[in-house]
């Protein structure tokens, strides 16, 4: 079977090249594949890297783009996945397919989904290109076994689209085969002749399945006071490290107790049994923990007969508190303020505060309202 080459394309940046190719970056409950983006080289007979040739000679695109128009550039990055198919008397069933094992098996009897674009060239008449073309999704427990049909897509046109998968599988699979499949329209020769192209897939979503759970807010504590957080995964065999930003080690396991000193930022890093990690992290702000633990006050701009009271959230000691009127006289001074101005203090007006502890400097407009 002939395909055509050009050069052109096979001069690319390799330092490009491992970027796309590595940047594995994961967030939880969900399961990835390796090159989701099909970045490689340009090539004929040989898929982008990660990708496992199953049948015949997938290529990797565009290498054909300056031949024919045919061929689209790619929809997302650099290249994709292009896969051929006919059924003539010479090749009576050329259907090319290439697998992945992915990061971490299917999960059985749990509906999944993932996202990725497909397009097929159409009325390329010197390679009898004349119909659209299907793409069929199997599930296997090697990189090559086509034990059940998981997903098609329908009949694909001359233009990117993105498709949704969705499935179920009935066993853990831990590989998926892609595999380009006529439609049933002969070129009036008694031959089928299709070709598509895969890009852009995005990690694969499980309902019901709980990866990564990370049920825990920022929090702020007393200095000497304690704190827990907790992580969890429905995988029985997965373990769980908590670090610090810092890169101290914390501790192993599911859960933690801190005593922190100083405002600090945990970090959990789950790793299941397949390998895949998961991170997330909480932050800890700790009130007269140092200048590293300056704590977040919150200033009220309303005293009314609802809020009489001057009350600010987190006061420290030694706060001042001077406040002026819209002349920019002075109105009201405290060195120590203690959360005492009442509204019976000023008139019913507009004001300007200044607060200050230590090196903090808050200003801000105060209205009463009677």
């Amino acid at each position: 079977m002939f395909k055509f080459t050009h050069r052109r394309f096979l001069i690319m940046k390799s330092s490009l090249i491992l970027m796309l190719l590595f940047d594995f970056t994961f967030s939880s409950g969900q399961i990835f594949f390796y090159n989701p983006g099909l970045e490689g080289l340009p090539t004929v007979s040989s898929p982008p890297p990660f990708w496992i040739t199953c049948s015949w000679t997938p290529d990797t695109e565009p290498v054909n783009q300056d031949i024919s128009p045919w061929y689209l550039f790619s929809s997302e990055g650099t290249t994709y996945l292009g896969l051929q198919t006919d059924s003539s008397s010479f090749f009576p069933e050329y259907h090319e397919a290439c697998s992945q094992e992915m990061r971490c098996s299917l999960i059985p009897n749990h509906l999944s989904s993932f996202h990725l674009t497909l397009y097929s060239v159409i009325n390329y008449i010197e390679m009898n290109y004349k119909t659209g073309a299907v793409l069929k999704l199997y599930g296997g427990l090697n990189q090559c076994d086509f034990d059940t049909l998981l997903w098609q897509s329908p009949v694909l046109d001359s233009v990117w689209h993105q498709y949704t998968s969705i499935f179920t599988p009935n066993k853990a699979y831990n590989y998926l085969i892609f595999q380009a499949n006529n439609i049933n329209i002969y070129d009036g020769l008694g031959n089928k002749h299709s070709y598509i192209g895969i890009d852009a897939l995005s990690e694969i979503t499980v309902q019901g399945y709980n990866f990564f759970s990370f049920p825990n807010t920022d929090t702020t504590i007393n200095k000497g006071a304690c704190v827990s957080f907790t992580a969890a995964s429905d995988d029985t065999a997965a373990t769980f490290y908590w670090s610090t930003t810092a890169g101290d080690s914390v501790a192993t396991g599911d859960s933690i107790n801190v005593c922190p000193a100083t405002t600090t930022t945990y970090i959990c890093t789950a790793t299941l049994g397949c390998g895949q990690q998961f991170k997330d992290s909480v932050t800890v702000t700790v009130l007269g923990g140092g200048s590293s633990g300056t704590p977040i006050i919150k200033i009220p701009n309303l005293l009314s007969a609802d809020n009489p009271t001057w009350q600010i959230i987190n006061l420290q000691s030694s706060t001042s508190v001077t406040i002026y009127n819209t002349l920019g006289q002075l109105v009201y001074k405290r060195k120590e303020y203690n959360n005492t101005l009442n509204i019976n203090t000023l008139s019913a007006a507009t004001y300007f505060y200044e607060v200050k502890y230590g090196s903090q400097t808050y200003r801000g407009k105060l209205m009463v309202v009677r």
